[in-house]
This record gives structure tokens, C-alpha cells and sequence, in this order.
């Protein structure tokens, strides 16, 4: 059965309207993990359609269903990752206003300003990676066409386009993020964003070019 899709998934209240007001959270983090999700419903929504209104039995039944559970996974990352990125800035917050007057304090407050600014890039990088997941969806769904009608190309497109959204503007926390690690910790992270970056310039321009050109009627189906 599938979960029904709640108005927030914070009991504060609707997300739209928590994200523009002057609070520190929701911010950029917690929307990028908001579009992933709307990526993999819509890629959920892509496999429904086209299993509910196949004209027979396919060998690729099995594949599309396949892929609709991977996307309902990834569904429920991209919600703990939304709530993560609120915690995680939350976190980062709480470590800033620590007392500093003494040189202990300065010591305390410094430490828990690492480790807190370390979560605060970890998280939009687990994103990248979710948003990078979700590509890989799409691509498998796609792949599915020469052997069942595809329905809602277009929103396989849009769940394509949603996922790169995703990966980008958590990418934006992970760059100003960078700064504030420790020399080791930004070393490490700064490699995993550009291994994933690369991979993300590799893989979604040639992938949103063939999904356009189906949609033109370029590509046979």
C-alpha cells in the first residue's frame, strides 16, 4: 500500500509557508530534499500509469514494479533527509551561540562548531547522492520502452529535472559549508562532492536529451 502523502512531514505546519517565513529552518537544504521527493512521487506516478493502463501483460511488469518500490524507498529518504538538513542547521545554530569568554568555553565552542559544521555538509551530500538514485530510476524506467508503452513521459522528464534540482541546490550547502571544516574533514568532503558533481554532469545531459527527443517524436518508442 502506499503511504499517503501528508501536507509537511514536520508537525509545524504546511512546508510552503514555513519556508518563506523569517525562520532559520526550513531553508535551502530541507527544499532540496522537498523536490527529490516530488522527483521520486513522480516517478512512482510514471510506473502506476503505465502498469494501469497497459493493453496486456508485459515481461517488463515486473521491472516497472520494481522500480516504483526503489523510488517508494527513496521517497521515505528524501523525507528523513528534509527533516536531517532542519537539524543538522538547527545543530550548527546551537554550536555558534555557545558562551566563548573563557578560553575553555572558546575550546568547547569551537569543537562542537566542527563537528556540527561537519553534519551540516554531510547531509546535503547524502541529497546529492539520493538525487543521484533517483537518476538512476528514471533511467531504468526509460529503459523500459521498447518493451512497454511508457505513460507521462513528460513527468518521467520533470522527475528527472526535479532530482537535478535537488542535487543542485544542495550542492550550495555543501559549498558554503566547506569553509567552516577542519582542514582533514574538508578534504574529504570536498572530494565526495566532485566525485558526485562528475557524475551528475556525465550521466543528466545525455539523459534529458533522449527524454526530449521522445517527446519531440525523435526517438521511436
Amino acid at each position: 500500500m502506499t503511504e499517503p502523502e501528508p501536507a509537511s512531514s514536520h508537525p509545524g505546519g504546511d512546508f510552503a509557508e514555513r519556508l518563506a517565513s523569517a525562520a532559520p529552518t526550513p531553508g535551502g537544504g530541507a527544499a532540496a530534499a522537498r523536490a527529490g521527493l516530488y522527483a521520486a512521487c513522480l516517478c512512482r506516478m510514471v510506473c502506476a500509469i503505465s502498469l494501469q493502463r497497459r493493453r496486456e501483460p508485459s515481461d517488463a511488469d515486473a521491472e516497472l514494479e520494481a522500480a516504483a518500490r526503489k523510488a517508494q524507498a527513496l521517497s521515505a529518504d528524501f523525507r528523513r533527509l528534509e527533516r536531517a538538513d532542519e537539524e543538522a542547521f538547527s545543530g550548527y545554530l546551537a554550536a555558534l551561540r555557545l558562551p566563548r569568554s573563557a578560553p575553555q568555553e572558546r575550546a568547547r565552542r569551537d569543537a562542537a562548531r566542527a563537528q556540527a559544521a561537519r553534519r551540516a555538509t554531510e547531509v546535503p551530500l547524502e541529497t546529492l547522492q539520493a538525487a543521484l538514485r533517483q537518476v538512476d530510476i528514471v533511467e531504468e524506467v526509460l529503459a523500459l520502452a521498447p518493451r512497454v508503452r511508457l505513460r507521462a513521459e513528460s513527468d518521467l522528464g520533470g522527475a528527472l529535472e526535479l532530482a537535478c534540482a535537488a542535487f543542485l541546490t544542495a550542492e550550495l550547502n555543501v559549498l558554503v559549508n566547506l569553509p567552516a571544516l577542519a582542514p582533514a574533514d574538508r578534504q574529504e568532503l570536498e572530494a565526495r562532492h566532485r566525485q558526485l558533481r562528475d557524475e551528475l554532469d556525465r550521466r543528466c545531459p545525455p539523459l534529458r536529451e533522449r527524454i526530449r527527443r521522445r517527446l519531440r517524436g525523435d526517438e521511436a518508442t
